[in-house]
């Protein structure tokens, strides 16, 4: 007694493939796999490295902006600073002014 898949006066079980359905759905896969991997992978990958560069250079340029800023706003401290104590002498010299009016 053997066991057929098709047992006689059967019908073929709709769940199992042909073989030739299998090998030509490999085959066909791997033509699939080859023309993913030649041609779209690359493309990805370059789009990635692109989008990394500028993602980089993003951050650079944002650092360096920052520095830049850090260094006006210390510039501007120093004029405001010189601006003040010019504006404490200008002070003291019109007390002293008026106080010799006055004298």
């Amino acid at each position: 007694m053997t066991h057929n898949i098709l047992a006689a006066g059967e019908e073929p079980n709709p769940l199992v493939p042909h073989l030739s359905e299998i090998i030509l759905v490999l085959i066909i896969f791997g033509i699939l796999y080859y023309l993913v991997w030649k041609y779209v992978v690359p493309r990805f990958e370059a789009n990635f490295a692109a989008r990394k560069d500028a993602i980089e250079g993003g951050i650079a340029r944002a650092e360096a902006a920052q520095a830049e800023a850090a260094e006006a706003l210390a510039e501007y401290q120093h004029q405001l600073a010189d601006a003040r104590g010019e504006a404490a002498q200008i002070r003291e010299n019109g007390r002293a002014e008026a106080q010799r009016i006055v004298e």
